[in-house]
């Protein structure tokens, strides 16, 4: 049985694969097929599932399109229908043009009736994902962050124009863990700054009635005075407390 997709995190690749790399081992395991060399297939696939999740730049569409058709076969040659429908949904979606070579699927074979049955237009059954800190996501092979949930996507994590992350999602797995911006810590920064200029506000107001002081014409309309300065300030030092509590806290939040 072959094994598809080893899920691989990019500290376990000890080398960097580039586009060329998949395009020969796609070849190869498209190649193998053709002649029926079972052998060969899956000595090919393996090849793929060895390079994939190490790629050190971001896949095209029309690669990942050629990467799910190849996981379908794959699936179908395996016995498991299903799993070759959710692939093969996922290609057609993002090359609904691409005609299946009669050598590779003959006329009326199959697997050819279920692709060519399949819908041509993506579905709307979308889910967005969190937006990364610091970097952006690739699906099947285009920037973005809305995950069909009806089949299976190529996931990318990209930092600092390079590729940290490639993996393969079936419908049901999870995302894989990364640092999001957080909406409530977002909430929480611009509350707090908008609560430190209120707060500025106060304090200045505080500083001009300070200033004033002297202007007083009786102890009594210097005892009010003093008064309103007190209640100023006492606001703006108040507020500016609310405000630093408010930094902390998205801070705390945004941490992983």
């Amino acid at each position: 049985m072959m094994i598809w997709w080893i899920a691989s995190a990019w500290a376990e690749c000890t080398f960097r694969a580039d586009l060329s790399e998949v395009s020969t081992a796609l070849e190869a395991a498209e190649t193998a097929y053709v002649s029926l060399d079972v052998a060969l297939f899956e000595k090919a696939t393996t090849e793929v599932d060895f390079v994939v999740p190490c790629l050190d730049a971001p896949l095209d569409v029309a690669t990942a399109a050629r990467l799910h058709r190849l996981r379908g076969l794959g699936r179908f040659a395996e016995g498991d229908s299903e799993g070759a429908v959710i692939e093969l949904t996922a290609a057609r979606a993002l090359e609904p043009a691409f005609v299946f070579p009669v050598e590779m699927l003959p006329e009326g074979f199959e697997l050819r009736l279920i692709y060519e049955g399949l819908p041509a237009a993506p579905s709307d059954q979308v889910a967005r994902l969190p937006r990364p800190r610091g970097g952006r996501l690739v699906l099947d092979g285009s920037e973005g962050r809305d995950r069909a949930e009806d089949r299976s996507v190529i996931f990318q994590r990209i930092e600092d124009d390079a590729v940290v992350q490639t993996t393969v999602l079936a419908p049901t797995d999870p995302i894989p863990w990364y640092p999001g911006i957080s909406k409530r810590r977002t909430v929480l920064a611009v509350s707090s700054l908008a609560t430190a200029a209120v707060a500025t506000g106060f304090y200045a107001a505080a500083l001009q009635s300070n200033s004033h002081l002297t202007d007083a014409t009786s102890e009594e309309d210097l005892v009010r005075r003093a008064g309103v300065t007190n209640v100023l300030g006492g606001i703006g030092l108040g507020l500016y407390g609310v405000a630093g509590v408010g930094g902390v806290a998205a801070v705390v939040v945004g941490r992983p």
